[in-house]
């Protein structure tokens, strides 16, 4: 049954380059195939592309960022470092409340909940929850105390230099 299968023609070793042998048969010769490096020739971009991608998107958002800073101080009028630096009073609540959630959460926010979740299971999740709103509850607790004592100052970090001198601040 096996002998009247259709076989490979052989080809003697002087056709066939000696390192495309493949041990199948003694004196059968078999290419292999040119398998792409990729699925599809054009699903990746060239290094130089890529570079030139990065350094456009920097140089676009470095000339943005230039435009902007003209155009804001045109539009808010005169502005000291004390705007850029703490906005003291220029902004509401929820603005500031906004800004700090962004800033205290970042980019490590979106990946450690799920080591958590990986390495403690829910309980993992829950206390990586309390853990993270514990210091904004602790601010939003002790705001008022800390604008009474100082009311000159517009931070935390400011309040502890007065509360208990430049060292520990």
């Amino acid at each position: 049954a096996l002998d009247s299968l259709p076989r490979k023609p052989k080809a003697r070793s002087s056709e066939c380059p000696r390192a495309a042998i493949q041990a199948t048969d003694a004196m059968e010769c078999t290419l292999p195939r040119a398998t792409p490096a990729c699925p599809m020739e054009t699903c990746y971009i060239s290094e130089g592309e890529g570079h030139g991608m990065v350094f456009g998107l920097l140089s676009a958002f470095t000339i943005l960022g230039a435009l902007a800073v003209p155009y804001v101080k045109k539009v808010s009028g005169s502005m000291t470092a004390d705007f850029w630096y703490s906005a003291r009073d220029s902004q509401s609540w929820w603005s500031i409340a906004l800004s700090i959630c962004a800033t205290s959460s970042g980019a490590w926010l979106l990946y450690t909940p799920g080591e958590a979740a990986y390495l403690a299971g829910w309980w993992g999740v829950i206390g990586y929850s309390v853990a993270i709103m514990l210091a904004p509850l602790v601010m939003a607790m002790c705001a008022n105390k800390f604008r009474e004592q100082c009311p000159g100052n517009c931070n935390i970090t400011d309040w502890v230099g007065w509360r208990y001198g430049r060292t520990a601040q």
